[in-house]
Formats: structure tokens, sequence, C-alpha cells
């Protein structure tokens, strides 16, 4: 097993903070095999994305979410759901 992370680039556009886990994430690889984001585990690009993150109207922040996964998998898609919106119904992204 290895950690791979998920870098990612927030930017709040709404009218409402966000104060959210980034734990309701899934990531997919070319198997099709699925991991959940773990937490209480810290990289050197988590700035904070391994508890609650908070975003304020109008600003950006930056970090990744870490997930474990076979040493062999090679993550093809990355899921996010965000304020208990399950990830599957969220944002999906292609990874490269």
């Amino acid at each position: 097993m290895r950690h791979v992370g998920v870098r990612l680039h927030l930017r709040s556009t709404g009218i409402a903070v966000l104060e959210d886990e980034l734990d309701n994430a899934l990531l997919t690889d070319g198997a099709g095999r699925r991991a959940r984001a773990i937490t209480g585990v810290k990289a050197e690009c988590s700035n904070g994305f391994q508890r609650l993150v908070r975003l304020d109207v109008s600003r950006r922040t930056r970090g990744c979410v870490l997930f474990e996964v076979p040493a062999a998998a090679r993550p093809r898609q990355f899921l996010l759901g965000l304020e208990q919106v399950p990830a599957v119904a969220g944002g999906r992204w292609t990874l490269r």
C-alpha cells in the first residue's frame, strides 16, 4: 500500500463560509477500485486538509486530500462531495 495525495486549489465564489472536513472523497483507479479519503495522516501538501477546512467568502486556499491505495494502483478519477453531499453525487475530476 502507498499514500496518494490529490492536490486541490479551492476558491469561494458563494455567499457562505465553507467549514467542512474534506473526508467525503473517493479516488477511483484504473481497475475500478475506490479508496476513501483518510484522515489523521499529514503530508507536506496537506495544509490543514487532513482536518476541518474553513474557507471564507471570496477567499482561496490549497492543500491535498490523502488516500491509501495498492502500490500498483493508477488513480484515474477523484470525486468530492461537500457539506453532507455524498462523493458520488458531488464533483468529479479525471486525473492526469
